[in-house]
């Protein structure tokens, strides 16, 4: 997502990112599904320019490094500070 590529993943690859089906990647489960939704990126422009420019938009607003940096700095310093309670 991060690169620019469109995402086919398992619900449990996806597992933990804030990710929608059909918005930002497309979920495939079983080796059918896999195919189908691989044929739908690789043939259709407007479905992969759109699960790129979203999936991109969700990296950038919620994963990205410098705000993971900043909420563990956070998580560490509320750490520190009630242990000193």
């Amino acid at each position: 997502m991060a690169a620019g590529v469109p995402v086919v993943s398992t619900r449990l690859g996806a597992e933990g990112i804030d990710a929608i089906h059909d918005v930002h990647l497309l979920h495939a489960d079983n080796r059918a599904e896999m195919v189908a939704a691989m044929d739908q990126v690789v043939n259709s422009s407007q479905t992969r320019s759109r699960l790129i420019q979203t999936a991109r938009d969700l990296v950038v607003k919620h994963y990205d490094w410098a705000l993971l940096g900043e909420r563990l700095c956070r998580i560490h310093g509320d750490l520190v500070q009630t242990s000193r309670e």
